[in-house]
């Protein structure tokens, strides 16, 4: 038996040598043993021997003492790093209740930009991540897509005919079930005030397919879910059970109407469940009863199913199940469709499937957005970098003291980087009331429609916002640190506290320039979108939008057809609407403007075609001679229609510019020939052209070609259906359309269900996208202002303050108040201004991003940057000026004996 001595105990750096001392220690007792024996006796090779024996087996004992140190030793480590922790924190947070303005202005700063991304992570997290509620094992559920090519076109389809469905389940392998069902919005009730809500009309196991289960009653069985049946059977969400029947528990069994059919309720989903779609469903009824429920063809169940789910519930592994199904799939359906061997059946992700492609300008803004939020805190972050560099000189003679005096870099780093977690921390806690704020605002803004069962900050959220928090809390803290802990330690200890200014840091002027060329291009953002949004808002729809409103006369169409009473009763109506208080016009059409088109033939005589062939085919209104007046369609040439315009009379039309500069151009159209719907018809004369007109709200596009005919020649084959309004200045829309429903539901009784539309609303989908992107680039552009403002103001601040002396020496030398006011305005601005104009060339390489998002503007506008850059410079001389004058009031005396 040997044991090590000597060397061991000379390599003991970084920790305690336990193989050095256990070899001592046992090597000290060993050789004791055989002085001991030896003295009985014993030979040394006797007395060794017998030592030996009496040890045992010395590397078990070696290892065991190794582990018992080594447990020690971590434990002492441990307790030693968590008391070293908490004794930063107590400096950490004794060092920033000193400072409450420097805590409060990093604390926000940093708020405002985690808040900011939190609250477009949330977005992003409800489109693209957050499952279905009450959905278990939504990764398992898939929706299935048609893709073939149509003429030249490749086109993509998540809907199938009952046919292909059937054929869909005959094929699929085992372990998955297919299930179909479409979406349509039913009134529940037949009162006015009834809701209008969400309905799945479904075919086969759906809540089977889903993994739904009920809180109470049932779903549908085999029989009822039969799209060849007519069960007037429903399922409610727990929703629309607690706000519609109050939490009835007795509900099942109860009667909801839905539609036109009156259900019994048979069961209440579980778990908040209200469907796969980011719109939220609240009740579910079998596929046959959608439609007539009497006179209809055999086939009428071969009707459209809308969308298709699958669910794997076999062992079999995803992807090879999934790929075998698309095989399967593919082949069974090319052998029954029409369609050509191109047909290709696929299955996509049924979260992905949820972001429709109505939705396409939300995702564009919200995808946008987070970028624009990551700026947001990177300025931030370069604001909070800069104000801890600017703490930590002041204390550059103290760390150089510390370090000095044997304390170790990392642990003055570890200490530096506790400050900036503890303001990191804080931070991130109201960020996420920042974000709950914000997110709010955003659902409303992006995403209207979609319900937020489980609300927008969940635990995704949370788990975000806080690594967020970490990292930013650790970058911000490890550049001063690093920074900080490596001083020249024989300057540092000559210098005092007037000199820890004196000289600006590179970092810190860097830092400035980035805020300052970030915010450029937020403001930039902001700015393009303000004068696209302008551009857009001045567009010329045709109709004086303001105070006017269109009604309309719904019925259940699935029982019978009123389309004939209505029309026939309406000039009737018109006359009574015309007597409400408040009502200035009524005018009757067929067709609600930009609403809704209809069609129709037109001939020349003298032509065998109209310019601009089939798809440019004009539009047609058949209207009242009130209309025109009622929307607030101009004449340009000739007359409207009038009452003279009757049955018998000559056949007259009026045009509108677009169609006249089409037909005849550079021809004055008035007096005109043109023929309506078939070529032996009369020549109907052009007696006046009016003020063009939009048929749709795709704003960006030009005016249609329009046509009005009177009522009056038509009658009875075209016959008005909807009532056009204008109510009076100054009177109140919303009061009106509410007096004028009452009186069409009195007039056409019961069966009626009177729906008003303002033409501002019809306009407003197609305005929010543009309005919206105006909206929060214009608040990010803002925000990122604030942040630069603050930055700068801060550094300056901090910068001034460490310069007191030199302020004084210059005012008692004889400097005169805006001598010291324009030296530091200089020093401020030109750090801006080159931030500026980096800032400038970095909008102009990413306006592509934006340029499909804007209407008629481009992303490199030279109004927009100059505006930009101007609104910066003005700011960061505002933001400058305050330390500026501090600095001019400085006593000299004061600072010149400060130390």
């Amino acid at each position: 038996m040997t044991f090590k001595k000597g060397w061991r105990r000379f390599a003991r750096i970084w920790q305690s040598d336990t193989v050095a001392r256990v070899d001592e220690e046992l090597g000290f007792h060993f050789e004791h043993k055989v002085a001991e024996l030896e003295a009985l006796g014993l030979s040394t090779a006797q007395a060794r021997a017998r030592a030996e024996d009496e040890f045992g087996d010395v590397a078990v004992t070696k290892d065991s003492l190794r582990a018992i140190d080594r447990r020690m030793v971590y434990k002492q480590q441990r307790a030693q790093s968590w008391d070293s922790v908490a004794q930063d924190l107590r400096y950490v947070v004794r060092a920033l209740r000193r400072s409450p303005v420097f805590t409060a202005t990093v604390v926000v700063t940093l708020a405002l930009g985690l808040g900011a991304n939190t609250a477009i992570f949330s977005i992003l997290n409800r489109l693209y991540w957050q499952t279905p509620v009450g959905v278990p094992k939504a990764n398992e559920l898939y929706r299935v897509y048609d893709r073939f090519r149509s003429r030249s076109a490749l086109l993509t389809m998540a809907a199938f005919d009952h046919p292909m469905l059937l054929r869909l389940q005959d094929v699929a392998p085992p372990g998955v079930r297919i299930a179909g069902y479409t979406l349509d919005q039913r009134r529940i009730g037949h009162g006015l005030d009834d809701p209008t809500v969400q309905a799945n009309f479904v075919v086969g196991d759906y809540f089977g397919v889903v993994g739904v289960r009920p809180s109470r009653g049932r779903f549908f069985s085999a029989d009822e879910s039969d799209i060849r049946r007519t069960d007037l059977v429903a399922v409610i969400s727990e929703h629309l059970w607690s706000t519609r029947f109050g939490g009835d528990p007795d509900i099942i069994g109860k009667q909801i109407d839905v539609g036109s059919h009156r259900h019994t309720i048979i069961g209440v989903t579980g778990g908040g469940f209200r469907g796969v779609e980011l719109n939220a469903t609240d009740v579910w009824v079998p596929r046959g009863t959608q439609g007539k429920l009497r006179d209809r063809a055999a086939d009428w169940y071969e009707q459209l199913v809308g969308v298709t789910n699958m669910r794997l519930i076999s062992r079999v592994s995803s992807p090879a199940l999934v790929h075998e199904f698309d095989l399967r799939a593919t082949q069974g359906v090319r052998a029954m469709s029409k369609r050509d061997t191109s047909s290709l059946i696929f299955l996509g992700s049924i979260i992905d499937a949820r972001v429709s492609d109505s939705r396409k300008s939300e995702l564009a803004i919200s995808t946008r957005l987070g970028g624009v939020a990551i700026v947001i805190l990177l300025i931030a972050c370069a604001n909070v970098v800069n104000l801890l560099l600017a703490r930590a000189s002041v204390r550059q003679r103290e760390i150089a003291l510390r370090l000095a005096l044997g304390v170790s870099r990392r642990r003055l780093i570890m200490q530096l980087i506790t400050e900036s977690g503890v303001l990191a921390f804080v931070s991130g806690i109201a960020a996420l009331a920042v974000a709950y704020v914000a997110t709010n605002t955003l659902q409303h803004l992006l995403l209207p429609g979609v319900e937020w069962s489980v609300g927008a900050i969940d635990s995704r959220v949370i788990a975000f916002t806080f690594a967020m928090t970490l990292l930013t809390g650790f970058v911000a803290g490890l550049i001063p640190a690093l920074q900080l802990t490596n001083p020249n330690l024989s300057g540092a200890l000559k210098s005092s506290v007037r000199d820890g200014g004196a000289r600006r840091s590179k970092l810190r002027s860097g830092l400035l320039v980035a805020q300052a060329a970030l915010s450029v291009v937020l403001l930039a953002g902001a700015g393009v979108f303000v004068k696209s949004m302008q551009g857009v808002e001045a567009i010329d729809v045709g109709y004086d939008t303001s105070q006017l409103a269109f009604a309309q006369i719904g019925y259940d169409h699935e029982l019978e057809n009123r389309s004939a009473e209505i029309a026939a009763r309406m000039p009737e109506v018109a006359e009574r609407l015309q007597r409400i208080p408040g009502v200035e016009h009524v005018g009757l059409t067929d067709v609600t403007p930009m609403n809704g088109v209809s069609f129709g033939q037109l001939f020349l005589p003298d032509r065998d075609s109209l310019p601009g062939g089939r798809r440019e085919t004009p539009f047609r209104y058949v209207v009242s001679p009130e209309f025109f007046r009622t929307v607030g369609i101009r004449a340009l040439r000739g007359r409207v229609l009038n009452d003279s315009d009757k049955f018998g009379t000559e056949p007259v039309i009026v045009i509108n510019q677009a169609l006249a500069e089409s037909l005849w151009p550079g021809e004055d159209a008035l007096q005109k020939c043109i023929i309506f719907q078939k070529r032996q018809n009369a020549c109907r004369r052009v007696v006046g052209v009016v003020s063009n007109a939009h048929v749709d709200t795709y704003l960006e596009k030009n005016a249609a070609r329009l046509y009005y005919l009177p009522f009056a020649q038509l009658a009875p084959d075209f016959l008005p259906d909807v009532i056009a309004v204008r109510v009076m200045p100054g009177a109140s829309v919303g009061s009106v359309s509410a007096t004028v429903k009452r009186e069409l539901a009195a007039a056409y009784g019961a069966w009626a269900r009177p729906e008003i539309t303002l033409m501002e609303d019809v306009v407003a989908p197609d305005l929010r996208p543009w309005r919206v992107g105006a909206q929060l680039f214009t608040a990010a552009g803002l925000l990122a202002l604030l942040v630069a403002a603050v930055g700068v103001y801060s550094s300056m601040a901090y910068t001034i303050s460490q310069r007191t002396q030199e302020m004084g020496v210059r005012v008692a030398l004889g400097a005169a108040t805006q001598d010291i006011v324009r030296l530091v305005l200089q020093e401020g601005v030109r750090v801006v201004m080159l931030g500026v104009a980096i800032g400038v060339v970095v909008a102009l390489a990413l306006g592509s991003l934006v340029a499909a998002m804007l209407y008629n503007t481009s992303p490199r506008d030279p109004g927009v940057l100059v505006t930009s850059t101007a609104v910066l410079l003005v700011v960061a001389m505002l933001a400058c000026l305050i330390p500026a004058w501090r600095a001019s009031r400085v006593d000299p005396l004061t600072a010149l004996r400060a130390e």
